[in-house]
């Protein structure tokens, strides 16, 4: 039922986790900067489609 782990076998866990939480780490700022930039596009987007109605057009 239980496994006898090994101090060899210890280290790998702990390697392995280690280079995972890394990975995840960088892949949530990641995420985090994907939302901050889809979020700056959105609201970029919504301040260009109300600016034509508040300042006049000018036809170049």
């Amino acid at each position: 039922m239980f496994q006898v782990a090994t101090p060899i076998d210890a280290y790998q866990l702990t390697k392995n986790t280690n280079s995972q939480n890394e990975i995840t780490g960088t892949n949530i700022v990641k995420n985090k900067l994907v939302l901050s930039a889809m979020i700056i596009l959105l609201i970029a987007i919504v301040n260009v489609d109300k600016k034509p109605k508040m300042i006049p057009k000018k036809n170049w």
